[in-house]
Parts: structure tokens; sequence; C-alpha cells
């Protein structure tokens, strides 16, 4: 016969209990895997914001950078400005007053050669090398001669058709244009030419022209095109004059 201590302690029961147990430990460990979950997410969420601070930080630091540089570009830009006007005023300033000397010269010249009574054209031509070119070809003035030797001298036999003769107070003078001299020396030669093949053209002239007392420039104009400016132009016409009858 059982007594009520067996019945307590019957196999089923002390299976209820170790699932109980068993139950409660898990129980725990959830929690404490919950927890550390909580934790970890709050760690990451704390580096998450640690990381978009770090970048917006950087974000500025660069746009700052590229702020400072683009003004310092400017800067030197605006600096740069300055001196290329300063500069070009200078250079205004220079041409004014080379013009008001050259003017000056010219005058004088001119009033001596009234009092002399000499034509100063006149006796400056015969070792001219301009007029030299003009009348007996490149052969005359150079050992050398070069196709733009033969255009220079196209441009001097045709002088005031692809040229303009001006009279002024900077006193009277053939003034040649590139783009007005370019269609000409096409159809003379049958070919294209460029800017810097009548540029060149024009440096001839101001070459053969540097050991004459006759005045050869050659500069810009205000539109910025290459020109030729030749003083004392009465020789070089009427050579051209009789070249072409």
């Amino acid at each position: 016969m059982s007594t009520s201590n067996d019945v307590s302690d019957s196999p089923g029961e002390q299976h209820d209990e170790d699932i109980a147990a068993l139950v409660a430990d898990l129980r725990d460990r959830v929690s404490q895997l919950e927890d550390s979950v909580a934790e970890q997410r709050a760690r990451l969420d704390g580096l998450a914001a640690e990381l978009s601070g770090e970048r917006d930080d950087r974000e500025a630091a660069i746009r700052d950078e590229q702020i400072q540089r683009t003004q310092i570009v400017q800067n030197a830009k605006d600096d740069l400005r300055e001196d290329i006007e300063a500069l070009r005023s200078d250079l205004v300033d220079e041409q004014k007053t080379r013009s008001r000397a050259d003017a000056l010269v010219e005058k004088r010249v001119t009033h001596l050669a009234d009092e002399l009574d000499v034509a100063v054209d006149d006796a400056v031509a015969a070792e001219d090398k301009l007029v030299r070119l003009l009348r007996r070809g490149p052969d005359d003035v150079v050992d050398r001669v070069y196709p733009v030797h033969e255009r220079a001298r196209e441009l001097l036999v045709h002088a005031t058709v692809w040229g303009s003769l001006v009279a002024d107070e900077n006193g009277r003078r053939l003034v040649f244009v590139a783009p007005e001299v370019k269609p000409y020396l096409a159809a003379r030669f049958d070919r294209t030419f460029s800017t810097s093949e009548v540029e060149r053209v024009f440096t001839k002239l101001v070459d053969l022209g540097a050991d004459s007392p006759r005045r050869v420039r050659k500069d810009k104009s205000r539109d910025g095109y290459h020109r030729l400016l030749v003083w004392r132009p009465d020789p070089l016409l009427s050579a051209s004059e009789r070249m072409r009858a």
C-alpha cells in the first residue's frame, strides 16, 4: 500500500518540475539575449551617429576648402586682370607719346627740308632697299630669294590698290591691313594666305626698311589686325606707277 509521499514523488511530477525549470532557464537566457541585442543596437546607433557626424564634418571641410581655393583663384584672376589693364593703359600712353614724338620729328624734318630746298624723299630713295626691291626685284636686296620676298615686292608694286594713302598730323604714309591684303595676295598667287603669312610679308618689309631713313613700322589696328605703315611713300608710289605702266 502506497503513502502520500510516494504519490508526490511520482515520475510524472518530477518531469513537470524539470520542464518548468528548463522553461525558466530559457526565459532567463532569452531575456539576457534581448538585453544584449538592445545594447548592441544602442552601440550601433551611437556609431552610426558618430559616423554621420564625421561625414558631415568632412563634407563641410571639403566645401570650405573648395570655397577657399575658388576664392584664391578668383583673387589671382582679379589681380592679373588689374595688372593687364594697367599694362594696357601704360602701352596706350606710350603709343600716344611715341606718336606725338614721331609727329614732332616728322614736322621738324619737313621744315628743315623746306628750308634747305631739299627733297628728302628723293635723297633717301637712291639707296632705299624698298625702292630697290620694287624697281629691280629681290635679287638686288637679298642674297637668297624666298617666296616672302616676291610677295613683299608685289605688295609694293600694287601699293595704292592693296593699301591706303593717309596724310594727317602723324605724317604722310601708306597703310596696309592684313585682311585687306589677303584677297589680293590670293588672287595674285592663286592660293589662299593665312594671317601669319601676311604678317611675315609685313615683317620682311620692316626688316628691309630698317637701315633706311624711311620709317617703316608694323603694329596692330584698333580692331586687332596686323598692320604695316610706311612713311615718305612718294618714291615708292612713283616707282610703283612706273612698274604698273
